[in-house]
C-alpha cells in the first residue's frame, strides 16, 4: 500500500519500524497523529521538529 494511503495506525507502525531499523530513539507518537497523506507532505524540517533524534 502506498504511504499516501496509510491510516494513522499505519504511520505509527512505520515510525516504530524505522526506529528499530535505524536504531533511533523513540519519538512521541502524539506528534505523528496523522494519516499517510499528511506524513508525505511533511518537510524535512517538519519531520525533525517532530522527531529531533532522527
Amino acid at each position: 500500500i502506498q504511504p499516501s494511503l496509510w491510516s494513522k495506525d499505519d504511520v505509527i507502525h512505520w515510525l516504530r519500524w524505522a526506529e528499530k531499523e535505524y536504531s533511533l530513539r523513540p519519538s512521541d507518537e502524539s506528534k505523528f497523529e496523522m494519516n499517510g497523506k499528511a506524513l508525505c507532505i511533511l518537510t524535512k524540517e517538519d519531520f525533525r521538529h517532530r522527531a529531533p533524534s532522527s
